[in-house]
């Protein structure tokens, strides 16, 4: 019960964060990051998904270094499965915050 919630308030964080609504998007995937830890475990690449969308938010409010972070960890978390829509968002989220910093060898990497 608690991951189908988690995956409904997921998705619906990702359509306030489309519609602007940062703030709103924020608090719920952050809600999210804490309930997916506690039921699929702090490894889980579900766990790196919501951490990519929160990263996605976090670099839109110019949480420059608190994006990388997530971003960093989602990508690790998602490794595994690489050909997920998901893991392309987080490396490219990283990627452009990295190109954003000047960091063009290690953003490079990521394209």
């Amino acid at each position: 019960m608690e991951a189908d919630w988690a995956t409904a308030m997921h998705n619906y964080s990702v359509l306030l964060r489309q519609d602007g609504r940062w703030q709103d998007a924020e608090t719920i995937c952050e809600a999210v990051v804490a309930m997916r830890e506690k039921v699929l475990g702090a490894e889980h690449s579900q766990v790196g998904e919501a951490k990519a969308v929160l990263a996605g938010i976090r670099q839109m409010q110019k949480h420059f270094f608190e994006a990388e972070a997530l971003y960093r960890d989602a990508v690790r978390l998602m490794r595994r499965r690489r050909a997920t829509h998901e893991f392309g968002f987080a490396v490219r989220g990283l990627a452009r915050l990295l190109s954003r910093r000047r960091l063009w060898e290690e953003a490079e990497g990521h394209y």
